[in-house]
C-alpha cells in the first residue's frame, strides 16, 4: 500500500473518529458527608446501560480541604434491587492517587442498584457510605437507534474510501 494511501486512510479515520471521541464526556457523581470525610461516587456516564461496561470512580476527600485521603483499600460491593450480590471486591488504591480507587463492570439487567463502599486504611474501616443508582435499558440510551452508535465502522469506511481513492490520485501524481 502506498505512503499516500496510508496516510488519508489514517487522516479519515482521525476526522470521522473524532465525533464518536467528543461525544463522550459526560460524568454523573453523588456525594455523602461521613464525619470529618466526604465519600463521592462517580461513573463515566450519564445513564448506566445495562449490559454494558461501566467505570465506576470512588474518593474519599478530607471535609475541610477537599483533597484524598490517604488510605490502603476500599471494599466495593454492587448490590441489585433484592439484594443479590452484582459486583464486589477489594480494591488497591489508584496508583499516584491515594483516596482514589476504579473498578469497571456491568449491570446485568436495568432496575435500582446500591453501590456499597468501605475505604480502610490497613484494617482499620476510615469511613462507609452507600448510594443508589438506576441502571436503564440499552434500548432506552440516546445513541441505541441513532446511527450515531456506528460511528466507529463509519470512520473507518470513511477512511478506507478516502485513502483508496485520493491516495492512489496523488500516487499517480
Amino acid at each position: 500500500m502506498h505512503i499516500f494511501t496510508r496516510f488519508f486512510i489514517i487522516a479519515g479515520f482521525m476526522l470521522f473518529g473524532a465525533v464518536h471521541v467528543f461525544a463522550h464526556g459526560d460524568v454523573t457523581m453523588q456525594q455523602k458527608k461521613v464525619g470529618d470525610y466526604v465519600v463521592e461516587f462517580e461513573y463515566q456516564e450519564k445513564n448506566i446501560l445495562a449490559g454494558i461496561p461501566a467505570q465506576y470512580i470512588f474518593y474519599l476527600l478530607n471535609e475541610k480541604t477537599q483533597e484524598t485521603v490517604p488510605l490502603d483499600s476500599m471494599f466495593v460491593r454492587f448490590t441489585d434491587s433484592e439484594n443479590k450480590l452484582v459486583l464486589a471486591g477489594k480494591l488497591k488504591t489508584t496508583e499516584g492517587m491515594s483516596g482514589t480507587g476504579r473498578i469497571q463492570g456491568i449491570m446485568p439487567v436495568a432496575g435500582e442498584y446500591t453501590a456499597s463502599l468501605e475505604f480502610l486504611k490497613g484494617d482499620t474501616k476510615i469511613a462507609n457510605a452507600t448510594f443508589p443508582f438506576n441502571v436503564v435499558p440499552t434500548e432506552q440510551s440516546p445513541t441505541a437507534s441513532s446511527p450515531m452508535r456506528y460511528t466507529w465502522l463509519l470512520a473507518l469506511v470513511g477512511g478506507v474510501v478516502l485513502g483508496m481513492g485520493v491516495g492512489k490520485k496523488i500516487a499517480k501524481k
